[in-house]
């Protein structure tokens, strides 16, 4: 009996580390019932995406071309330090990610390493995101078929090629008017989803 006892007590110990190794990240700014919360805790224990130095985590402000490229570079990487930051002066916190990116040609044809503070919109987004898929065979098993819409039609091939590849991947989805919304920009949160979604095939 003392020894099922002791099991017990031991077992609840474990279980009380484990949820607060989970929990161990917080935002002062998200609640347990943000539609995102998942995704980003996830990703923040994770070591792969982070809040800022006041504790928050600001979900609904839009993402930078310097921070998507900071994220799906490490996510790229399992989250390991792969980047020796600390070590150079590069003149911008993301420029390792950046031109990591230049040096495989992830970057949306037409762009650069410059306008890292720029926020990031779903089109060029779009590229980085598929062509680090299709350069290292990062492909969803599950798959759809690919979408027409309504406002893509004028856009050039490539972009057409990477915007069905990315929501028959589900990686990105479209709006529930058939609009795909290519200029549009993306919150955090958002991009938190697809980060994880990213995670979750590769």
């Amino acid at each position: 009996m003392k020894k099922t006892i002791l099991v017990f007590f031991l077992s609840i110990c474990i279980l009380s580390l484990s949820l607060s190794a989970v929990f161990a990240i917080t935002f002062s700014d998200l609640k347990s019932t943000h539609w995102a919360y998942n995704d980003i805790m996830n990703l923040a224990n994770d070591g792969i995406i982070n809040g800022y130095k006041d504790g928050t985590y600001k979900p609904e402000k839009n993402v930078t071309r310097g921070e998507f490229l900071k994220l799906i570079m490490t996510s790229l990487y399992d989250g390991n330090e792969y980047f020796e930051v600390n070590n150079f002066n590069f003149g911008h916190w993301a420029m390792p990610y950046a031109i990591e990116a230049v040096n495989y040609n992830y970057l949306m044809d037409g762009t650069d390493s410059s306008g890292l503070n720029n926020d990031i919109s779903r089109l060029e987004m779009v590229h980085i995101l598929a062509k680090v898929c299709i350069k290292n065979s990062i492909i969803n098993s599950k798959a759809t078929s690919s979408i027409d819409f309504i406002d893509t039609e004028y856009l050039d091939e490539n972009s057409k090629v990477f915007i069905d590849f990315v929501t028959e991947n589900r990686l990105i989805n479209g709006y529930t008017d058939g609009t795909f919304k290519p200029y549009k920009t993306m919150t955090r949160a958002e991009v938190a989803t697809v980060i994880s979604r990213f995670m979750s095939i590769k």
